[in-house]
């Protein structure tokens, strides 16, 4: 709180006005602009003594504030609602102006976080407006800001009311193309799919001789002879898993804000996991930089899905640099059954032990699909042949490390993906519009 009103350019003009006529009055010993110069001093004195005494305990504790009918979490571009009710408990009224403050990725629709009014002791103001959220995260609005103003504008204090609210703007889900002619292609790209093995399923696989452990049930007394018992095998059907890794080490943040390599590698993880999740069957998410950050484990349900969605949402990028080679160890030693491996990364170089690592998770049965950034197109083009040509000097070192690193990674047999501005999230739509459920682990 300050002790004293703060002078506003209006309230400084009134008294570097008045002290001007009285030195002018002064000087030309003119008895006419002395009369005009001291009462204008007098005038402004007095409006700035009332002001600080009608004022006087204006301070953050004297205000009641309380948020109503507030929303707690919204989907990105979605409306979200906020109120406040405010009440001032101190000896006299003032000129106010009210603001609830908010970040600048808060949007605001209707109404206004703003009021200018009368505000009298013990009456309830109210703010209401709505909102909505350009980019996913976590904001707070708040603190609400009030400005007592004296009548003429001369002098204004100042109380900052603290009364936070959290605000989550969740990832938009999109809705994933379905239906038989969907699917089209033989063998996806990426996706779900079946793995099959020996077991109880329904699908016949083989004959073979009579074990003490086997089900008598499973005898084929018609192909068994005396003496020798023949038993039928059938295929058990796995469903496979779709886990989306997610390198949110430095690199990953490459990008203007809200568009990044990171935001264009959620949306697109969005979409395979919402493809998983609507067909039932389990999705997983792994947040990696130098190591682990977030790990859902594959599972079904709105929990699951609900977990992997917040984890999306909160995803941002670290200060360390991404450790693949540890990524997918961590993923080797967790997964218990065939997965599918969507990883979006941008590792800054592929060694030997992140080879090893990579062909491991596809000896335990789990297939590897990277999408990578390319980091240098996550910028807007600058204006300018000369600065195009700089920014081509200054980038290719970069382009050659991507492009090494590609090539050592599709040298795996596994598919490399790069995706630019644009985004995965159209690319990733496409693989899943043609998937469809297979049997075998793809090569």
């Amino acid at each position: 709180m300050r002790s004293w009103p703060v002078l506003t350019p209006r309230g400084w003009g009134a008294v570097g006005g008045g002290l001007g006529a009285l030195a002018v009055a002064l000087a030309a010993f003119n008895l006419l602009l002395l009369v005009v110069g001291t009462a204008l001093s007098l005038f402004v004195l007095a409006e700035l003594v009332l002001f600080g005494l009608s004022t006087r305990g204006f301070a953050p504790a004297r205000f009641v504030a309380q948020r109503f009918e507030n929303s707690a979490e919204v989907t990105v571009g979605a409306v979200g609602s906020m109120g406040l009710r405010l009440e001032y408990h101190g000896p006299h009224g003032f000129y106010a102006e009210i603001f609830d403050s908010h970040p600048e990725d808060v949007e605001v629709l209707r109404g206004s976080p703003r009021l200018v009014t009368w505000c009298t002791p013990g009456e309830e103001l109210r703010l209401v407006y709505a909102y909505r959220a350009r980019r996913r995260g976590r904001f707070t609005l708040g603190p609400t800001v009030v400005t007592a103003h004296d009548a003429f504008g001369f002098a204004f204090r100042v109380a900052s009311v603290e009364n936070p609210w959290p605000l989550d703007a969740a990832i938009e889900v999109p809705t994933i193309p379905s239906g038989p002619a969907s699917f089209a292609t033989e063998r996806p790209v990426a996706g779900p799919s079946v793995v099959a093995r020996r077991g109880m399923g329904v699908d016949f696989r083989s004959l073979r001789e009579y074990q003490p452990e086997d089900d008598i049930r499973t005898v084929a007394w018609k192909r068994s002879a005396r003496g020798k018992l023949y038993v039928r095998e059938f295929e058990e059907e796995l469903p496979r898993e779709t886990v989306a890794v997610l390198d949110v080490g430095r690199r990953m943040g490459a990008g203007p804000v809200a568009a990044s390599a990171l935001d264009r590698a959620v949306e697109a993880a969005a979409i395979a996991l919402r493809y998983a999740a609507v067909r039932a069957e389990h999705a997983g998410l792994l947040l990696f930089s130098d190591r682990p950050v977030l790990y859902v484990p594959p599972g079904l349900g709105s929990d699951t899905f609900d977990a992997i969605r917040r984890g999306l949402t909160f995803a941002a990028p670290a200060s360390v640099p991404f450790d693949a080679r540890a990524a997918f160890e961590f993923l080797t030693q967790r997964l218990t059954r065939p997965a599918h491996l969507l990883v979006f990364a941008a590792p800054a170089q592929w060694s030997g032990a992140d080879d090893e690592a990579f062909r491991a998770l596809g000896r335990a049965g789990h297939p590897a699909y990277v999408f990578s950034p390319d980091l240098p197109e996550m910028y807007p083009a600058p204006a300018g042949e000369l600065a195009t040509r700089g920014a081509a000097v200054v980038v290719a070192p970069e382009r050659g490390r991507l492009e090494a690193t590609w090539n050592a990674i599709a040298e795996t047999g596994r598919p490399v993906f790069v995706y630019d501005r644009a985004g995965a999230r159209e690319l990733m739509t496409d693989l899943y519009s043609r998937a469809r459920a297979y049997r075998g682990v793809p090569s």
